[in-house]
């Protein structure tokens, strides 16, 4: 289907957003971002089985 039709955007529009009541030395992240990640996270530890143990090189360990 063409670009004009439902559901895409023109690529030449630019986006502004303005980010209000944020705290200094603070990681912030948006929830499309955030989403995607827990639904990546749920799909790939899918494919192990319970028994094997999988270690993320991202996890923090104290």
């Amino acid at each position: 289907s063409p670009a004009w039709t439902v559901g895409w955007r023109d690529p030449g529009y630019i986006h502004t957003s303005f980010l209000k009541d944020l705290w200094p030395n603070s990681m912030y992240q948006s929830l499309k971002n955030l989403l995607q990640e827990i639904i990546y996270f749920r799909l790939f530890s899918l494919e192990f089985p319970q028994n094997i143990s999988v270690h993320f090189p991202s996890a923090i360990v104290t």
